[in-house]
This record gives C-alpha cells, structure tokens and sequence, in this order.
C-alpha cells in the first residue's frame, strides 16, 4: 500500500511514507527495501532491474538472456536428467531412497545444487505434481537444452526435448520408473512396486520412455504398461527449490 500525496512545504524524503513528486512509491523506512516491491529508492521493483523481489521473483540478473540460470519473467532455471544407473522397484525402500538416487548421482557429477534433487514418482499416497516445486523459470537438461519454459508449461503439454540426457550430460535411451500422468498426478492401476519396497514382478509400475516428448516421456503407451517391479528401469530427476 502506498503513502498519500504529500501537500506540506518540507522537502520530500524518500521513507516517510508519503509518495511525493518524483517518486513512485513510499512504504516508510521500515517497509521500503531492495527486496520488496517498494524500493529503498522509492521506486517501484520490476523484473529485470538487477533486485530480487521476496515472494514474486526467484531471481533477478538485470539483462534479458534466458539462458543465463534466469529467465525474461525471473524465473531461476532447474536441470533435469535421466539416471545413468537403472533400478528394480524394491532398492529404493521407499520414495525418499529414490530421491536419494537422484542427489547422489547429481552429486557424482558435480551439479550445482545436487541435494535439490527428486524423482519424478508416484507412490499410494503422493505424486509429483504434490511433492514437486512449481519452478517459475526453465527446465533444462543438464547439456542446456530446453525440457520446458516452467512447471506450467511441463504439466500443460509435450516437450521441448526429451529428457535423454544424464546426470553426466550422455544421451541415454531407455525405460524410466514414474507412475505419473504427463500432468503430474497418479496413474491408477498398479501398487507402485508396494510404495518402492517390492523387487517381485507380480507387483507392478506404470513407466515411460526417455526418448519421446509426448505424453510417452512419462506414461509409455504400450500393452506392457505397467511392468514387473523387477525389471530394471531409471529414473527422471528434477531440480527443486
């Protein structure tokens, strides 16, 4: 909320909480700051002048390439990989161990940010579109090609490129755990290899294919899907926060 109009004599002073001749805002001393809306300068913030924004921006570079980690609308850029190493459903132990995965590999081949990593997975109870933060910015493949313009835009449609790159930025082809619909949420149907406990085959997951970027990158539409919690399939891994 802005000041009212100033109609004394004084001198104007920015953070007196009146919004004087020349200035485009005023909260006071106390709320004006260089990372809320209000300025200190008593300008109003914008995307692009170089201040990140607390709760509106996720960063703020000042100049307009998108292919810098952060983006035309703010918008900090989120890797994206496909696991090197391929897993049966039962070494996870659960949805934690899986994101484990994830870390650990990003971590071997030193990414920034490694221990913001998860998987790309569903279990009974939750799926990604619940457990994974809504990026504002791109998703790229580690080797910096476009997956997506941000979270909406991955949920809303095909992709830019398949997610066939791994953690080390190698092309990799292949089958990949997920239990998801494009949009994020659960596909009914299977038991989710028991929560990522159970390596026995007549326990079952839903996959898709690194390759494509239609619906097929999470969801593989074919007669054998979902498959054996024995086989030995990768998984997606997403930068968070």
């Amino acid at each position: 909320m802005t000041g009212s109009t100033s109609t004394g004599m004084d001198a104007p002073v920015c953070g007196d909480g009146v919004v004087d001749p020349g200035e485009e805002c005023d909260e006071g001393f106390s709320h004006n700051s260089e990372e809320k809306a209000c300025l200190s300068s008593c300008v109003i913030a914008t995307c692009g002048d170089g201040r990140v924004q607390t709760g509106k921006e996720e960063c703020d570079d000042g100049n307009m390439v998108v292919t810098d980690g952060c983006d035309l609308g703010c918008g900090r850029t989120r890797r994206v990989f496909i696991t090197s190493a391929a897993y049966q459903g039962g070494q996870f132990k659960g949805m934690i161990g899986a994101d484990q995965r994830c870390r650990s590999l990003a971590a071997q081949a030193g990414l920034a940010n490694f221990a913001g990593f998860k998987a790309w997975l569903s279990d009974s109870t939750t799926s990604p579109a619940q457990r994974m933060y809504n990026g504002r910015g791109r998703y790229e493949l580690v080797n910096g090609l476009l997956v997506a313009e941000n979270w909406d835009a991955l949920l809303a449609g095909a992709l830019k490129n398949p997610i066939d790159a791994t953690e080390k930025g190698e092309v990799h082809h292949t089958s990949v755990w997920t239990g998801a619909y494009p949009d994020g949420t659960t596909t009914p149907g299977s038991n989710h290899c028991l929560d990522w406990t159970s390596s026995d085959n007549n326990n079952k997951e839903f996959y898709g294919v690194s390759s494509e970027i239609t619906a097929d990158w999470t969801l593989a539409d074919v007669i054998v899907n979902p498959t054996g919690c024995g086989d030995h399939l990768a998984l997606y891994c997403f930068e968070q926060k």
